[in-house]
């Protein structure tokens, strides 16, 4: 699901360097040649219902995380153009389209800024 996000945010922004896999949860400095970047990664996933009835199918929510790392004048336009590109893909026909869930600082190092974006999108789990 990641790979295929990884692509499509590729062939839908102009504006960012680097689009791979995020490899560390930990903002570093040494990355200043490879700005603006987006880093998203596969988060929680959840369920409704308590585990106890027998329900064979739940809508299952998945959250997808998307750092950005860019010069802090270059956040606003950096982040509208991720959730221009992001909002409304969809992993396939069983889920839904991707959803806004907020985001928030990660921090500001030297000269480079890391936003982290929350999204989600839902799929319907089933046994077999």
């Amino acid at each position: 699901m990641i790979d295929d996000f990884i692509t499509y945010l590729t062939n839908n922004t102009e504006s960012f360097t680097t689009i791979e896999h995020a490899w560390t949860m930990e903002p570093v400095e040494s990355i200043n040649d490879q700005v603006p970047a987006l880093y998203p990664f596969r988060d929680e996933d959840s369920a409704a219902g308590d585990g106890t009835d027998k329900v064979v199918a739940r809508m299952m929510t998945r959250i997808i995380r998307v750092q950005i790392v860019c010069r802090i004048a270059d956040f606003d336009a950096l982040q509208s153009e991720l959730y221009g590109a992001a909002l409304g893909w969809s992993a396939g026909p069983a889920f839904t389209e991707l959803a806004p869930e907020g985001g928030n600082m990660l921090a500001l190092k030297g000269s480079l800024f890391w936003w982290e974006e929350r999204f989600s999108n839902r799929v319907k789990i089933s046994s077999l």
